[in-house]
């Protein structure tokens, strides 16, 4: 250990004295630097992932360059014979070496911790990113350090040793990309070894043990290659190759092991990597085995996070079985599940089989609840007096609110009443959006008779007076008031008539909303019927009121006008009847003054999605708002002035790279 140490001492103490580790350094930092000023100024400041993945870059291509003279120096000098001639054993020079190394990489990596620093000045960065990314690049380094003393160990000269450690760590950077290319065999474990593929997760926020093993395994693996390269230089023994050989087949296990075993830590803010409640719930429920397979090409890129999705839902199921399956490889088990198209899931459960086009975590929920609901009610949308287009992906068309319905695992269809006039029996829900034509008086009758026997609607419009519609809705307690919801306080795109709605009443279809964005709305009111529960769901700030006319430019308060807040959706639920004399039976209607709510141009807008999705489910009797949206980066606002970003800009790419340059002068200085 003395001897490891003073090689260590001695290796740390002639890099940090010479000129061009510090001229390297500075490099590295304008480098980095700016990028860093192009990602502020892009407005993504606050998502490090792209500066990390610089950074690695830049790692790959600077270390090499550090690292080439390790043995190739000791070697041209004859450092290396007269130190062999000592009690310095193979093994502490070559762990001496890569220890100080490893040491010098640190040192370049945390000067990229003061991006993060500088950032947070001017507003919240996500410390738990900036940690995983950081640990990602350390080891990383340790990789590329252990790779560089292996190229200086064969090569004859400096300039060979660096190129070839370059090609080297190149080639592993870019294993996924030559499957992609090539269609290569043993792709998967191509893939394996990728170093991309396995620092990604890293720079996004998510320390995954078995990356973490894999790095130590490549940094353990080409040190060992180091010492019995030197060691058969020195004349060692060559008998000793069965002791590396065993050295790297315990090395390889542990590998394998970790990957299938080890589990993972999201450090992100936003959870980005962890399973949603809805989903840990579903699994909850399974208490008989259940199986999934997903189908992914082994060169498809997503296969990686499919794999770690279903690696996490097994460990919390112990009744779940998941496997990714090549369905080129697997061609006769892909024919006879009647798989036609990649990245498709196919969930079985005794003789129940679900498919579900995509593998990620929406997708794979979606599956699971379809598979485990008892009664399949379907949603159906209706169609014939002017409503909104069911597939159209116009502006004003729903066709984003269907496919989202589909993806959460609900039967979506289209209904238009013909001479016969029926609803489904599987039928649950009846949605209506923003219809422009009176109801027939046959119709009428039929959709009380579809509440009366357990069914439900959801109808969302600003319907205009007159319309039979409303003579429909009031026999739920409905009414609409003969106004325009005015918001000058709390709007969208600064519109005073696309209010922002944020005062959600204590309801199951509402419980987890932050914010609703409307246009053109009509203002509700209820009246007392019946048999008949209601309560309101939305409603507008105290700043609001009901506008009566519209002709004025700049809509004004007055005496014919209604003040604020004012209701914008409402719940009713009629009693139908009871289930062993203590459960009640109800029909349910769900009604929002604006049509406009689900169409494409304002599906995603705010928390509508949310309110659509979540009424749906609770309409169904599927319990509370159990919908999960697409996670997605937190971004926080960052707004720099001319002055800030000049400052920042100077600070990174100019000002902590002069003060690396003026060390490496005091070294010169000192060393005339």
């Amino acid at each position: 250990m003395k001897n490891m140490y003073l090689i260590f001492s001695r290796e740390l103490s002639m890099t940090l004295k010479s000129v061009s580790f510090y001229v390297i350094a500075a490099i590295l930092m304008v480098i980095n630097g700016l990028f860093f000023s192009s990602i502020v100024e892009s407005g993504a400041g606050t998502n490090l992932s792209t500066l990390f993945r610089i950074e690695a870059l830049v790692l790959m291509l600077f270390l090499p360059a550090i690292t080439m003279g390790a043995f190739v120096k000791e070697k041209l000098s004859g450092t290396y014979d007269f130190l062999m001639t000592t009690s310095l054993s193979t093994f502490e020079f070559v762990a001496g070496k890569f220890l100080a190394y490893n040491v010098i990489a640190s040192i370049l990596i945390f000067t990229t911790a003061q991006y993060p620093f500088w950032l947070n000045i001017f507003t919240d960065v996500d410390g738990g990113r900036v940690l995983a990314g950081i640990s990602g690049l350390l080891l990383f380094a340790f990789a590329l350090v252990s790779i560089g003393l292996f190229s200086s160990a064969v090569a004859k000269r400096q300039v060979v040793a660096s190129i070839g450690a370059f090609f080297l760590a190149l080639m592993f950077w870019c294993a996924q990309s030559l499957v992609r290319l090539f269609s290569l065999p043993l792709s998967s474990h191509i893939r394996s070894v990728s170093f991309f593929e396995r620092f990604i997760p890293f720079a996004g926020g998510l320390f995954d043990y078995a990356d973490s093993v894999f790095f130590i395994f490549v940094s353990l693996f080409f040190l060992t290659m180091s010492w019995v390269v030197l060691h058969v230089f020195r004349g060692g023994e060559k008998k000793q190759w069965l002791k590396v050989i065993m050295v790297l087949f315990i090395l390889f296990f542990v590998q394998a092991i970790c990957d299938r075993e080890l589990s993972r830590v999201d450090l992100t803010e936003e959870g980005l990597f962890t399973l949603s409640d809805p989903m840990k719930t579903v699994l909850s429920e399974i208490t008989e085995p259940l199986k999934i397979i997903a189908f992914i090409r082994s060169s498809d890129p997503a296969r990686t996070d499919v794999d770690g999705i279903l690696r996490e839902m097994s460990s919390l199921s112990k009744f779940l079985d998941c496997s990714i399956i090549d369905p080129y490889v697997a061609s006769d088990l892909a024919k006879k599940l009647k798989i036609t198209k990649e990245r498709t899931a196919v969930f079985s459960i005794k003789d129940r089989v679900v498919r579900s086009r995509g593998c990620n975590e929406v997708k794979l929920l979606s599956g699971l609840r379809r598979l485990l609901r008892t009664s399949q009610k379907s949603v159906c949308f209706l169609t014939g007096h002017g409503e909104r287009d069911f597939l159209s992906p116009d502006p004003d068309g729903i066709r984003m609110f269907v496919e989202s319905l589909a993806a959460a695992g609900l039967t979506v269809a289209p209904l238009k009443f013909t001479k016969s006039i029926t609803i489904p029996q599987n039928c649950g829900t009846l949605v209506v959006v923003a219809p422009q034509t009176d109801l027939l008086e046959r119709e009428m009758v039929l959709l009380n008779s579809f509440v009366d026997k357990g069914g439900s609607l959801l109808i969302l419009t600003e319907i205009l007076p007159g319309r039979n519609w409303e003579q429909l809705l009031a026999g739920f307690g409905f009414g609409f008031e003969n106004v325009v919801l005015i918001d000058p306080a709390s709007n969208i795109r600064g519109l005073p008539t696309e209010p922002i709605i944020t005062d959600f009443r204590n309801h199951p279809s509402v419980s987890t909303l932050e914010g609703v964005a409307l246009r053109g709305v009509r203002p509700l009111k209820l009246t007392l019927v019946k048999g008949v529960r209601k309560q309101g769901l939305l409603y507008s700030s105290q700043a609001s009121w009901g506008e009566s006319s519209l002709n004025d430019e700049i809509p004004v308060f007055d005496d014919n006008d209604i003040d604020g807040p004012l209701m914008v959706a409402a719940v009713a639920e009629k009693t139908i009847g009871w289930r062993n004399g203590s459960e009640e039976l109800t029909g349910r209607v769900i009604v929002i003054g604006d049509g406009d709510i689900a169409s494409n141009q304002s599906f995603n807008d705010l928390s509508n999605a949310e309110l659509l999705l979540g009424s749906t489910e609770w309409l169904l009797g599927y319990g509370e708002n159990v919908i999960m949206l697409p996670k997605g980066f937190l971004c926080r606002n960052l707004y720099l002035s001319k002055g800030q970003f000049n400052l920042l800009f100077l600070v990174s790419v100019i000002g902590v790279p002069f003060i690396a340059l003026i060390m490496g002068f005091i070294v010169w200085f000192f060393q005339r």
